[in-house]
């Protein structure tokens, strides 16, 4: 069978012709019922005999070797056919029921005759003149949930024949003709509520999303090109009508980009677990979807009664974002983007800075206050993390240029990174922002008063000063320990002269002696690490 492009350039223009005499003959029999020219039950007997007839010849014909014209011409009977069941559905000549199994039987005799003999063209002519029926008749006496289950057999019967078959043109004919039908019957059926044709819309686009997704089952692990399309197209149609609609009552139109945004999240993990040779596909998506859902999600939050509460949804939305591109560039090999992720993530962190000051406690399980658990403190976490992962990855490749310029593979290199260390420090000060607030507001919201929150400062600054030294001494940085020093001298300095002065209390002993206990533990990393300093410069040859 020749291909798509192919059947397109030869015979577009005789389908098209087909279905304007298929629309025209429909049309004559609308016209005489409407003068009365004819009665239902005439019309739906020349109906069903003319599709039938139809058939037959276009089988006929087919036999003979002029598959091209058999087929249409089957397929304009099949479409018939279909347009003279609707008519009985309108008229009420048949109740919902017996329509119902009517099309599906059809649908199923059908489709198992097109499968099995690879009736291509039949297919598409009476699939399209199925769906255009509705289109011509437009009857206002329409049960609109009889018409919406209607589309949705014929939809999916054409995304499982693309599914088996690979033809590709079905759900492009069933796209277009299904948003045809929408307009109209939006135009002709008004609604005195918004849900009703919200969630037509939205039935369709869940079908196409579901579908166009399977469908890439059939295209050899790739789903780069037309599928990938028709779903864009297919999101873009749904956000239309979804904004055209609600805005008419004056509601959120977020909450479906929203949805758009988590299908497409969905799908590219799906994706990924199922067909992850689809790495155009897998990426755009969930690109896409999460710049969406970072766009307009600040209303996942409008619910909640929570003072500034979008400041943590933004920033971990669009630090989500930074540290899937970092790990895209880092498997990738694309070093040259690290220095603008890099930028991005100061930037979000600067934001975080200015405005994580005044975000209202979330009361998990009835209590006041959790310390670490609780939005704020989970993206101090969420940056403190990603940029000390980010960081070591980066010592890790200068420890590689510099056994790689000692071993004279490389000649002249210039430092690729300049800017991780600033994150690290950004990623060691959200640390230390998460200690601070955390005391703080465990000391606010729960009334302490047995203790000063003054003298708990010197146990977290001293804690503090431990991460940093240790840090210091892992990756070899001269920098962190004399931050920790200093931070150690301060301590001492406001232990000594502000927090033994006033009155006593065990509190204060116990909380002083936690402070030494700090201080020992940060003097003994600092006396193995001058032990090894030294042994190394013992073992040094001499030069």
């Amino acid at each position: 069978m020749e291909n798509i492009s192919n059947l397109f350039k030869k015979y577009w223009i005789i389908v098209l012709g087909g279905l304007i005499i298929f629309s025209s003959i429909l049309y004559l029999f609308k016209y005489a019922y409407d003068n009365m020219y004819i009665d239902s039950v005439f019309i739906v007997t020349i109906g069903l005999f003319s599709g039938i007839s139809f058939i037959i010849g276009g089988l006929v014909i087919y036999q003979r070797k002029n598959q091209i014209l058999g087929e249409i011409l089957a397929g304009i009977g099949l479409g018939g056919i279909y347009s003279t069941i609707i008519y009985t559905a309108v008229t009420s000549l048949w109740n919902n029921y017996t329509v119902f199994v009517s099309i599906i039987a059809i649908t199923i005799i059908t489709s198992a005759i097109s499968y099995n003999f690879n009736l291509r063209v039949l297919t598409s002519c009476g699939f399209a003149g199925a769906l255009f029926s509705p289109f011509i008749i437009r009857a206002t006496s329409f049960n609109i949930n009889f018409l919406v289950g209607y589309i949705l057999i014929i939809n999916i019967a054409m995304i499982a024949f693309t599914y088996f078959k690979k033809w590709k043109e079905l759900p492009i004919i069933a796209i277009i003709l299904t948003f045809l039908l929408y307009i109209s019957y939006y135009l002709i059926i008004k609604t005195d509520n918004w849900y009703t044709p919200f969630s037509y819309i939205l039935s369709f686009y869940i079908i196409y999303a579901t579908g166009l997704l399977f469908l890439t089952k059939k295209e050899a692990d790739r789903f780069d090109g037309l599928n990938l399309y028709l779903s864009y197209i297919n999101a873009l149609w749904f956000g239309f009508w979804a904004y055209y609609i609600m805005s008419q009552y004056d509601l959120n139109i977020n909450y479906p980009l929203i949805l758009i945004s988590l299908v497409f999240i969905l799908t590219s993990i799906l994706l990924s677990l199922s067909y992850p040779s689809s790495k155009l596909a897998i990426y755009s998506y969930l690109i896409t979807g999460i710049v969406l859902l970072a766009v307009c999600g600040d209303n996942l939050t409008s619910f909640l009664e929570i003072r500034n509460i979008s400041y943590v949804f933004r920033a971990t939305i669009w630090l989500t974002i930074i540290s899937l591109g970092f790990v895209f560039c880092i498997k990738k090999n694309k070093h040259k983007y690290l220095p603008f992720l890099n930028i991005a993530w100061l930037i979000i962190f600067i934001y975080w800075l200015v405005f994580a000051w005044d975000i209202e406690n979330v009361r998990w399980f009835g209590t006041s206050f959790i310390p670490f658990i609780n939005p704020p403190a989970l993206v101090w976490i969420y940056f403190a993390v990603t940029g000390l992962v980010v960081s070591k990855y980066y010592y890790k490749q200068e420890e590689i240029k510099k056994s790689q310029i000692i071993s004279s593979k490389v000649t002249d290199e210039k430092p690729i990174f300049f800017l991780h260390e600033i994150i690290t420090l950004s990623s060691l000060i959200a640390i230390g922002g998460l200690l601070i607030k955390q005391i703080s507001n465990l000391w606010e919201y729960y009334h302490i008063t047995q203790i000063e929150v003054n003298i708990i400062y010197s146990i977290i600054l001293g804690i503090y000063a431990l991460v940093l030294f240790i840090w210091g001494i892992c990756f070899s940085r001269k920098f962190y320990i004399f931050v920790a020093d200093m931070i150690l001298i301060s301590v001492a300095i406001k232990v000594i002269f502000f927090d033994m002065s006033g009155d006593t209390s065990i509190y204060k002993v116990f909380s002083i002696f936690i402070t030494g206990i700090v201080f020992i533990i940060i003097g003994y990393f600092n006396f193995k690490m001058q032990n090894i300093i030294s042994k190394s410069h013992i073992d040094a040859p001499n030069t």
